[in-house]
């Protein structure tokens, strides 16, 4: 009896170790190889553009592909920076329409943009259209986790010049998240209510192949922050799966009364286990 309660405790001091010495050797660079961006929703819809800023301390090559359809070459000499514009105007790299995000609550399959290097390389990832401008660091795979918290932001309701009669526009907020592998089941649990959704109250999703998107919307003006989102594990889904996931906005006035100008918000969110308890 006491030997095999020694063995048990000589395997949970094992499984322990081995469980720190993982997150200890967790790599939390935002400089890699593989990246997972999504385009969300925006006030402008496809005449948004989204550009990509690709760097490197290294001369390298790699490839962007978008969505299902489009993969483009890139080259980046050391030091310097390398653009790829996707959108809907002349002049452009490729398309947007297959990565663009127009669900208020859904799953847009192969919609994601996948950046591949072959060399340590550097992403930032910039949503624009005329004065409307939001840009986000892209974090990449081996810094993916599969439990985030989001930050968010509220909006309020003015007259946005420009849509149509000019009638009250007011920031819809959004969660995006990219499964990076085949049958990936994730739980949101939302601070706000959007659609069929109740605030608090958890639901599922199930993205079947790797670079499927979902989106959830808020209500228009309502604030998301604090709402949770993580991957789980499901029978036959072989565990939690890590997953890219970002905060937005349509378009935000930022609280300013009687504002005709506003941005969109985008950022991509770090998962929990990146936090820490000291900053400068």
């Amino acid at each position: 009896m006491n030997s095999s309660l020694n063995i048990r405790k000589l395997l949970l001091l094992t499984l322990l170790l081995c469980s720190v010495a993982t997150l200890y050797a967790q790599e939390f660079s935002n400089k890699g190889k593989e990246f997972w961006i999504a385009y969300p929703a925006h006030i402008d819809g496809t005449q948004s553009v989204m550009g990509l800023y690709i760097t490197s301390d290294v001369n390298t090559t790699g490839t962007v592909k978008v969505g299902s359809t489009t993969t483009l070459n890139f080259t980046v000499s050391a030091n310097q920076v390398t653009r790829v514009f996707l959108g809907s105007s002349t002049g452009v790299d490729a398309s947007n329409n297959d990565v663009y995000l127009n669900m208020a609550d859904g799953v847009k399959s192969n919609a994601a943009i996948k950046i591949n290097s072959n060399d340590p390389i550097v992403v930032y990832s910039h949503i624009i259209r005329s004065a409307r401008s939001g840009a986000s660091l892209i974090i990449p795979t081996q810094v993916l986790g599969n439990e985030y918290i989001a930050p968010s932001f509220g909006s309020v309701t003015v007259s946005q010049p420009g849509q149509g009669t000019g009638g009250a526009q007011g920031g819809i907020g959004q969660i995006t998240v990219i499964a990076t592998q085949a049958n990936t089941t994730i739980e949101i649990t939302p601070t706000a209510a959007g659609g069929s959704r109740v605030a608090g109250t958890p639901f599922q999703v199930t993205l079947l192949a790797e670079g499927d998107v979902y989106q959830f919307q808020a209500a228009s003006q309502a604030d998301l922050s604090g709402t949770k989102i993580r991957s789980i594990a499901t029978a036959g889904s072989g565990g939690c799966k890590p997953i890219a996931v970002f905060s937005s906005s349509t378009w935000s006035p930022f609280e300013c009364a009687g504002a005709s100008g506003g941005d969109n918000l985008y950022q991509q969110l770090f998962p929990t286990r990146s936090w820490g308890k000291q900053f400068v």
